[in-house]
């Protein structure tokens, strides 16, 4: 089966809040894991939708979106339960890749960026956890951001791991990004501040100089990489400087999936290991497989990665100072073909983890810039990412109009 990540259709809109800043004539759809009034939540699964019922309201970011003026049309499909970066779901098919059509789209916010990638909406919310924004991003060539950590409210919205989770935004442009991702940003501030929780206005910032992770670029496949090279060398000009750094003498980047796995397996099973085991769901055998995995892990374990994890945060955050951003690719390369292999799925999984856990245990931004790919016909983009510190996150989509 193949289609455009579309499950349902819809057409909810919303009376504009006095003197807001409105999205209005733009079109969005979000990913099944959203909260929606009246309508069961599926998660990507046929016996989570029969076990659940109707929410009664929506999730927080929807019901800002819709304040804002802006059309919810869609509901687009998820990976089962989140836990994939493959873009394919055993029950409901798997998403087009419009410019790979042979190809998967990545996941787990599969839907969301086949239907952007089409045309078939202006933007799309997702939701990355270790990768589920940027992955699929790079793969249909569509801007993406995965936002600092808790910067837009997940209120409403299914969890996975929830110290890594964030919603994120999927976009055809760098303007729309900015637009939807200021909206959502100062909308959640704004009820943070109400509630008294977060007080402090965030200054404008920018970022002037760029570091190149030389140690993720030799992840990448080497067709890829004159591609991205080249790129940056047109965005030299916009930073005052751009240098290359090995980010290993830094932090233990092998160390990076581990931390991860320990904390995210735990939280994992908290949040659905009752319901998994009450309702023995049907999951296609390389999730089934992951969740079983998680049901071993332990709290000592979580408490020993979170420990490393702000450790590595905090390094980080010593390196990248509120001017500079680290670049590097977003994915290690093309997508795989949708025959591909269970074992060469899950090779390419873990090589993109091996970029993508920078950002979520960091907590920090990160955005996805689709970039052409001149030596394929046809041509086609991949992910140039930039990743900067907590609360940079309409810096580094500012810096990204260098790479346009």
């Amino acid at each position: 089966m193949t289609y455009n990540g579309i499950i349902a259709e819809l057409d909810i809109s919303q009376t504009q809040l006095a003197n807001a800043d409105t999205l209005e004539g733009l079109r969005f759809a979000v990913k099944d894991i959203f909260a929606i009034a009246g309508r069961t939540t599926g998660f990507g699964n046929p016996d989570w939708l029969k076990t659940h019922l109707p929410e009664d309201n929506h999730a927080e970011v929807i019901s800002q979106l819709l304040q804002a003026k802006a059309r919810l049309v869609a509901i687009t499909c998820s990976d089962e339960m989140a836990f994939s970066l493959d873009g394919i779901n055993i029950h409901y098919g798997t998403p087009i890749n419009s410019q790979l059509p042979d190809r998967i789209p990545g996941g787990s916010s599969s839907g969301s960026a086949s239907a952007v990638a089409a045309g078939l909406v202006d933007f799309a919310l997702g939701t990355d956890t270790a990768g589920s924004i940027r992955v699929p991003a790079s793969y249909c060539g569509v801007w993406g951001l995965r936002p600092t950590y808790g910067a837009i409210s997940s209120q409403g919205v299914l969890p996975l791991g929830p110290s890594f989770d964030t919603v994120g935004v999927l976009a055809r442009s760098r303007n729309i990004l900015e637009k939807v991702t200021k909206q959502l940003l100062e909308q959640t501030k704004q009820s943070e501040d109400e509630t008294g929780r977060n007080q402090s206005e965030q200054p404008l910032k920018q970022v002037r100089r760029l570091l190149i992770v030389d140690d993720f670029f030799t992840l990448l496949e080497p067709s890829l990489a004159p591609n991205l090279v080249a790129a940056i060398e047109r965005a030299r000009p916009h930073f005052d400087s751009v240098e290359h750094i090995k980010l290993s003498d830094s932090i233990d980047c092998s160390r990076l999936v581990e931390i991860f796995h320990a904390i995210r397996a735990f939280e994992a099973w908290q949040c659905h290991g009752q319901w998994l085991e009450n309702n023995q769901p049907n999951l296609a055998p390389a999730i089934k497989e992951l969740f079983l995995k998680c049901k071993d892990a332990t709290e000592g374990e979580a408490s020993a990665g979170r420990q490393k994890q702000e450790n590595l945060r905090q390094k980080l955050a010593d390196l990248v100072t509120d001017d500079i951003a680290l670049c590097f690719p977003t994915t290690t390369a093309l997508p795989p073909l949708k025959q591909s292999s269970a074992a060469a799925l899950q090779k390419n999984k873990v090589a993109n983890m091996g970029i993508c856990t920078l950002a979520s245990l960091s907590g920090f931004p990160q955005i996805s810039i689709p970039i052409f790919v001149s030596d394929r016909k046809p041509i086609v983009k991949t992910g140039l990412s930039l990743l900067a510190n907590s609360g940079m996150d309409l810096a580094i989509i500012n810096a990204a109009a260098a790479f346009e």
